[in-house]
């Protein structure tokens, strides 16, 4: 390390070491919470990338850390947890090496490293067992040593450089959108030897290798393997990329990547000014070695604006708020010079860092002594379900059910519906993130906060166990699309223009089937019409934001119901609409319940 650089007073580094290990044991977790959480728990149990343990891309370095750490501590969701921890108080330190270096001034350095790990984003994602946290300790160690490689360009740091840009991607691929370019820069602008650039493309490109082959092993080879990356490939450009961005404008899409993380306008805006501070304070004083944060976060927030899913903006950000951090505080600490009081750097940072906390104390408070809403309802499965209940889970909570239901049979809802339509002697229960109007349904809920809606995918924060009864079930066979549920408790299906489902035989009279045109529909109005096993039973019309209940009589076996409508919408389609839904959208499906006179009695 270079001596001329200013050294941090050893008290002061030590006291926020201390201060870090502490917080981090605060802001531990209960119990699992997010999508990512069980898949990674049992990833670590058994590597199966296939099945989505871990989710893609694979995260095989990161795997194998969890893997090593937990053949000691035999706890999933501790390992990951530490994980997390010990990476949050690692990151910390050597991210204020690395700014440091790149200014000249330990103020930077400490400022900086605070403003990051004690962000919103952070205090929320510090200790979750995700691959995040570990990643940026990763991204943070190669920061320190292409600040090195800059100051003393020897070999031991050029190879150290490169291998530890390599485990940064390891650890977590996505973050290989900011790894890569400030690789390169490193390689091509610092680097002044030709033999020291193919030295650290050689290094980078082995220690990839010895990563990436447990991946390509785990999904049977080089061809399974680059089909898998290539099915990702397309779903990310359909989804996230594209269906996620539905219903948010180009200033919403900025405000969640680039101001959420930060926390509501009292917090991000003076943070954001600071950094347009410092982001001027550089251009004048033309401080090269800021290039390489620019080489880092700029691309990778393109990449987020224009590509990611803002539903996890504020997760997803997390490189780009590292480089909003590192302005921020040399934009603090050009304010303190000018008024010529240079603790005042510190002192602001520390009333930013005191909101942060304070905006997210609810939620963490929550998470930290209460089970989280998917662990509630699965302990009280646990409790009070039969052994042969069936649980049909949403697509949010397939990872829940099939990590903490382990002792029940679990599948998706509709797969369920059309294997258990007629069997009604076992049980069903619907396991829904969101809340529930059926009275003989459970919710648990988490209450809600302003941190929760910005910086989480707004998800499990209300979570249901609904039993469907033999009354209730069908058999989606065309034009029904799957459930979707508020977290008032609202639940509905689109119906395309032409649907069909299927009634069990339970010698009922006849059943009740409720539609409704909500108010987001273009039309005023749209007329119906109902066959019942091929025969036409009615014809209606269905008016905007009116639900209207059909009373359709039932002949004995089952029951075939079509339903034609005669106007739909395509909200992508929609003029001056922001979605990007391409679904043939005709009428919403509300309820169906047969009942009426018993026919006859159904043997179990």
């Amino acid at each position: 390390m270079n001596p001329a650089l200013p050294q941090i007073p050893r008290a002061v580094l030590i006291t926020a070491l201390m201060a870090m290990v502490i917080l981090q044991w605060f802001l531990r977790p209960l119990t699992p919470w997010e999508f990512d959480e069980p898949l990674f728990m049992s990833a670590i149990e058994r590597y199966e990338p296939l099945e989505h343990h871990p989710p893609p891309p694979g995260y095989p370095l990161f795997i194998g850390v969890g893997h090593v750490v937990n053949s000691v501590i035999r706890d999933p969701f501790s390992t990951l947890v530490g994980i997390s921890a010990v990476s949050s108080v690692t990151g910390f330190l050597f991210l204020f090496l690395a700014f440091r270096n790149l200014c000249g001034d330990w103020r930077v350095g400490l400022v900086g490293s605070a403003l990051f790990y004690l962000s919103p984003a952070m205090l929320i994602h510090s200790t979750l067992p995700i691959s995040d946290p570990p990643g940026l300790m990763m991204l943070s160690v190669t920061l320190w040593m292409a600040s090195l490689v800059r100051l003393v360009a020897s070999t031991q740091t050029i190879i150290l450089f490169a291998a530890f840009a390599s485990m940064t991607v390891g650890m977590r691929p996505q973050l290989s959108i900011a790894v890569l370019p400030m690789f390169f820069f490193v390689v091509l602008v610092w680097m002044r030897s030709g033999r020291h650039r193919l030295f650290a493309l050689a290094v980078f490109t082995v220690v990839s290798l010895i990563w990436l082959l447990p991946l390509v092993s785990a999904v049977g080879g080089v061809k399974p393997f680059l089909r898998w990356e290539a099915n990702q490939a397309s779903y990310f450009a359909e989804h996230d990329a594209d269906v996620s961005r539905t219903g948010r404008s180009a200033a919403a899409i900025v405000l969640r990547f680039v101001a959420h993380p930060w926390g509501p306008k009292f917090l991000s805006f003076p943070l954001l000014l600071t950094s347009g501070v410092g982001i001027l304070s550089l251009l004048r004083s033309r401080n090269g070695p800021s290039l390489l944060m620019a080489a880092l976060s700029a691309p990778y927030l393109v990449f987020c604006l224009f590509m990611m899913d803002p539903a996890d903006g504020a997760r997803y950000a997390l490189p780009s708020v590292l480089g909003f951090a590192f302005v921020a505080a040399v934009g603090l600490v050009e304010i303190a010079n000018l008024v010529r009081f240079r603790p005042l750097s510190i002192l602001l940072a520390g009333c930013l860092a005191v909101g942060f906390g304070w905006y997210v104390a609810p939620l963490i408070t929550l998470r930290a002594t209460q089970p989280s809403p998917p662990v509630q309802a699965a302990e009280f499965a646990r409790r009070s379900l039969e052994a042969d209940t069936v649980i049909l889970y949403e697509l949010p909570l397939m990872p829940h059910s099939r990590r903490l239901l382990k002792d029940f049979r679990t599948m998706p809802i509709d797969k369920g519906l059309a294997q258990f339509v007629d069997k009604v002697d076992v049980p069903l229960v619907l396991f829904s993130d969101g809340g529930t109007e059926y009275r003989q349904g459970t919710t648990f809920q988490w209450p809600f906060s302003d941190a929760y809606g910005k910086l989480t995918r707004n998800h499990y924060r209300v979570v249901s166990l609904i039993p469907v009864p033999a009354t209730q079930r069908y058999r989606p066979v065309s034009g029904v699309y799957p459930m979707e549920r508020n977290v008032r408790g609202e639940e509905w299906r689109w119906l395309e223009p032409a649907a069909a489902l299927i009634l069990p035989d339970l010698g009922l009279s006849e059943v009740q089937i409720t539609l409704a045109v909500p108010p987001t529909f273009p039309h005023a109005e749209t007329g119906v019409d109902f066959t019942v096993n091929g025969r036409p039973w009615k014809s209606a019309v269905l008016k905007r934001n009116v639900p209207i209940d059909f009373m359709i009589p039932l002949d004995e076996g089952e029951n075939r119901i079509e339903i034609r409508s005669e106007k739909f919408f395509i909200p992508a389609e929609v003029k001056r609409g922001l979605s990007r839904d391409r679904r043939k959208l005709a009428i919403q499906l509300l309820i169906i319940e047969q009942r009426g006179a018993v026919r006859r009695k159904i043997a179990a």
